[in-house]
């Protein structure tokens, strides 16, 4: 038997290393068949029956990672993979369900020759597809032609070649996903991004089939006479400079979520007449596109930026808006959208820093009505609202009361709203900043000419707390909610939440007003142990 390697599974020479099982193997197989991919492999060193049977819960369960294995949990090197893959006469192939090869990873034919044979593959993801499909051409013809069982397929950084596997595929995919490389899109007639680039020419072999679809990096014009219609693509996610709404309504009539993010955003910080004039040109265009030749019947929900909502000038309604996160310069652009898509739901996500840089800037202007970053509020058909506001670790100098204060006096004049969530969420980094400079002997020269005693950082004395500390610590959400509750009387519910990883606590004021009877308001404080990789473990 040849040798093999994966995990710390290690066949050498027929013979098998480890303790021998005391438990019936079909107890030892449902084990495997829920355990990791270490248990598994360390399993299947202990006998010849867990060592047959334990490949197929490594390959089957797992996305299987293909990398260099330079560091740990990188992934599985080329030829280590191709070994345990070929072993017991290449049966294992079938169970080959998930792969992703990694970045920079250098591949050789016999891996694209067992990659060819399986048959039962539903899930390929590559990271540099530009470079390998260049480096290994019969890579083409595999992905596109010898994998019909595949249904979800992942480009990043693709171009020429990418495109070239999926206009000779006939693959029923389900799910695409495709990250163009700027650098690899050659220039055409049709501006940096041509015809034979666009989503609704690419994926024609497969519109039968497909559910989801994902491009970005794109700058696109309209392709003329594409016919092509996809009838069950429910989800499209777009990236896109300028975002032309006909050719997707056109080819993708029964989507019902829709992201589009304009990278528009990201070249200014805030807007200038001329790109005022620019964006409401394109965005009237598209509205006078849908007006005369129709547009989405079943959309529900937009996530993405505002600022490509507002150039896509949606002329149908739209249930629930999500924006995250949002820089709140572009909130001003998304009155006039909401107006035309009349949502429901509307879900936001900024940074307290950017926030109280926006009403700053306005409060220098001398605007003496509400914030137009918050005019948003004032939109007729919307319910429900949920601001998340996170506070950063280089939020340390902003004051959460501010803010706060202002979006509280700006609900005071909605009457429409049923139910509202605000939550401020530092991060776990968050907590106080390090002491002023004082030298390794305690003595502050600044602190003994102003007679005031700094404390040092040998003495014992806790650090003082940052600003947005000491503000997340003195905001009370009960008294937010009961006052928004006595000004909003539309309101049936509230929650205002807020998080403090540094004490070890999270607020939260709910509010329930039922019919005429007077609103109820209760706080609950939750105390959590300790923050672990994003998760909070509460106590």
């Amino acid at each position: 038997m040849d040798s093999e390697t994966i995990g710390t599974t290690s066949v050498n020479g027929g013979s098998l290393s480890g303790t021998q099982p005391v438990l019936n193997h079909d107890v030892l197989i449902a084990i495997m068949s829920v355990s990791c991919r270490d248990t598994v492999a360390k399993l299947m060193r202990t006998c010849w029956t867990l060592y047959r049977a334990g490949a197929k819960f490594i390959l089957a369960n797992n996305v299987i990672h293909i990398a260099d294995g330079s560091k740990p949990d990188n992934g599985l090197p080329v030829s280590k993979f191709c070994r345990f893959l070929s072993a017991q006469g290449g049966r294992r192939l079938p169970y080959l369900h998930y792969l992703h090869i990694g970045h920079q990873q250098p591949l050789d034919f016999v891996f694209i020759a067992l990659l060819a044979d399986a048959s039962q593959l539903r899930a390929l993801s590559l990271q540099d597809t530009e470079d390998l499909l260049a480096s290994y051409p019969p890579l083409i013809r595999v992905i596109s032609q010898e994998l019909p069982s595949l249904r979800y397929l992942c480009f990043r950084e693709a171009g020429e070649q990418a495109s070239e596997v999926l206009r000779q595929m006939h693959t029923p995919l389900e799910t695409l996903d495709v990250d163009f490389d700027r650098d690899e899109v050659p220039a055409g007639p049709w501006g940096p991004v041509g015809y034979y680039w666009h989503p609704t020419v690419l994926c024609a072999n497969f519109a039968d089939s497909l559910q989801s679809l994902n491009f970005t990096n794109l700058a696109q014009n309209e392709p003329a006479g594409t016919d092509t219609v996809y009838p069950k693509v429910h989800t499209l996610l777009l990236e896109d400079d300028t975002p032309l709404a006909r050719p997707y309504i056109r080819s993708f009539p029964n989507v019902k979520t829709l992201h589009v993010y304009s990278t528009r955003e990201e070249w200014h910080s805030s807007l200038h007449n001329a790109d005022m004039a620019f964006l409401s040109a394109h965005r009237q265009r598209n509205i006078d596109n849908q007006l005369s030749r129709g547009t989405w019947p079943t959309l529900e929900v937009f996530t993405g930026n505002v600022i490509g909502l507002f150039m896509l000038g949606l002329a149908c309604h739209v249930r629930r808006l999500v924006f995250k996160p949002v820089e709140p310069w572009t909130l001003q652009l998304l009155r006039p959208a909401m107006d035309s898509v009349r949502p429901e739901y509307l879900e936001l996500w900024f940074r307290l820093e950017d926030l109280v840089e926006q009403l700053a800037r306005e409060d220098a202007g001398e605007n003496t009505g509400p914030p137009r970053v918050l005019s948003f509020l004032g939109a007729a058909s919307l319910k429900q609202l949920e601001l998340r506001i996170s506070v950063w670790k280089a939020d340390f100098d902003e004051d959460v009361s501010h803010p706060m204060a202002t979006i509280r006096n700006a609900l005071h004049s909605v009457s429409q709203l049923t139910s509202l969530r605000i939550g401020l969420y530092p991060s776990p980094t968050l907590g106080p900043r390090d002491l002023p400079n004082t030298d390794l002997d305690g003595d502050d020269e600044d602190s003994e000419e102003s007679g005031r005693s700094t404390p040092s950082a040998h003495d014992g004395t806790p650090p003082l707390p940052a600003r947005a500390e000491s503000s997340l610590m003195a905001f009370d959400p009960e008294s937010y909610a009961r006052d928004i509750a006595a000004e909003v009387p539309s309101l049936q519910s509230v929650q205002i939440a807020v998080e403090g990883p540094c004490h070890g606590y999270v607020w939260i004021a709910c509010l329930d007003r039922f019919a005429r009877s007077e609103a109820n308001v209760r706080c609950q404080k939750r105390t959590y142990a300790h923050y672990t990789n994003g998760i909070f473990q509460w106590l």
